[in-house]
């Protein structure tokens, strides 16, 4: 199995896929982008492959998260240009959300 070294993740994209052995057991494998198992999830009920979905999800959003962030430190610095205050302080706290999301993922400390 591969891993990024960046974010130390196994490599995406991900997909699940849900395999049935009976009305009790369930198994939801997400692989990653080299085929391999990068996580498994036993159970039947819907939260159980909400969370499947979410977990094979990951990488896409951790890629949308990572160009997000340029663009909302661009927009409050042209807000705060612009005089619009109350906008800057918008993208700036959604900005620290961001990027404290993405610290937790990486496992480090937000700036």
């Amino acid at each position: 199995m591969t891993t990024d070294t960046r974010t130390r993740h196994t490599a995406g994209p991900f997909r699940d896929c849900v395999e049935e052995f009976d009305d009790s057991v369930t198994v939801i494998n997400i692989y990653g982008g080299d085929g391999e198992v990068a996580a498994t999830i036993h159970g039947t009920a819907p939260v159980d492959l909400a969370n499947g979905k979410l977990f094979a999800s990951a990488p896409a959003l951790l890629a949308a998260l990572e160009a997000a962030v340029p663009m909302l430190y661009l927009a409050a610095q042209r807000a705060n240009k612009l005089g619009e205050l109350v906008e800057s302080d918008r993208h700036m706290m959604t900005l620290k959300v961001a990027q404290a999301a993405l610290a937790q993922t990486r496992g480090t400390e937000a700036s």
